[in-house]
């Protein structure tokens, strides 16, 4: 999608919006379009797309194999019954 910011990029941007008095900052306009969208959209729409895209990240799995989770565990049924996500959630 759009290209992410690095970390210095959040913290300058964190610490300007701290100087200014600005009690919430957001930075980047991936992560603007974003909220907005959390406003205007119900959440049931919202979701399935965060949880696509969460998917697609290259994360360790949790289970401590090394692999890339989505290969490894992903979101088997085992998976989900034994981490507590029943609807995929977590």
């Amino acid at each position: 999608y759009l290209p992410d910011l690095t970390a210095d990029e959040v913290a300058a941007s964190a610490w300007r919006g701290f100087r200014r008095g600005k009690r919430m900052v957001v930075p980047g306009l991936a992560s603007k379009a974003a909220a907005l969208l959390t406003w205007l959209v119900p959440t049931g729409l919202i979701l399935p797309k965060v949880a696509s895209v969460q998917k697609r990240k290259n994360d360790l799995c949790p289970c401590g194999s090394g692999k890339v989770f989505i290969r490894c565990c992903g979101m088997t049924r085992r998976f989900r019954r034994e981490h507590g996500g029943g609807t995929g959630s977590t």
